[in-house]
């Protein structure tokens, strides 16, 4: 019987990746470039759902592709996973009191991760000095 593994905790990072193509480079076989510009780290055992804003700065630059250097933007997932059971322990004082989790001293567990492309547009100036005005909310549903 397989069982779908426990998220401990999750990070997700706002990425760009930027790359030159071979013919330009400075050096043959440089490597893709990674910068990041924000992260959220959480840990998420026993949650449901959960949720996260990564604000993008508004001197970003935006993707874009020439036929020297592209600039990608992606959020890069990483994930702590258990296949084991979370470890729970409940320990009783007696029948009128609460039950109160214990977690164990040690679990086993996998790391993975994933990217996701994503796609950032220029922004109008003038849009972007009226920013701290309007408030507005994003989600996205993995």
């Amino acid at each position: 019987m397989n069982t779908l593994p426990i998220i401990l905790q999750f990070s997700v990072s706002l990425q760009t990746e930027e790359s030159i193509q071979e013919e330009f480079q400075r050096r043959r076989g440089q490597p893709v470039s990674f910068s990041t510009h924000a992260r959220h780290q959480e840990a998420c055992l026993h949650t449901a759902q959960s949720s996260f804003s990564l604000p993008i700065p508004l001197s970003s630059t935006p993707g874009f592709t020439t036929n020297i250097v592209s600039l990608k933007w992606r959020l890069h997932f990483e994930f702590v996973t258990s296949g084991e059971s979370s470890g729970t322990c409940l320990v009783r004082g007696s029948q009128s009191e609460a039950v109160t989790w214990a977690g164990v001293e040690q679990i086993g567990v996998d790391t993975f991760s994933w990217d996701l492309p994503i796609k950032v547009l220029p922004t109008n100036p003038i849009l972007a000095s009226y920013v701290s005005q309007f408030s507005s909310t994003n989600s996205i549903t993995i």
